[in-house]
């Protein structure tokens, strides 16, 4: 085996999605992308009487 080790690196979601607003194009294709999003949850989303 190696002996490198294993060393974890906590991911922090909210600073990395910060850091790629800062992106050129990239807020406007999350935005388009949340967009889609919504309509897909919309139409897969089962009718209340359903639940």
């Amino acid at each position: 085996m190696s002996n490198q080790g294993f060393k974890p690196v906590r991911h922090d979601a909210k600073k990395a999605l910060e850091k790629a607003m800062q992106r050129p194009g990239f807020k406007e294709a999350w935005e388009a992308g949340a967009q889609g999003h919504a309509v897909m949850r919309s139409a897969v989303k089962p009718p209340k009487s359903q639940i």
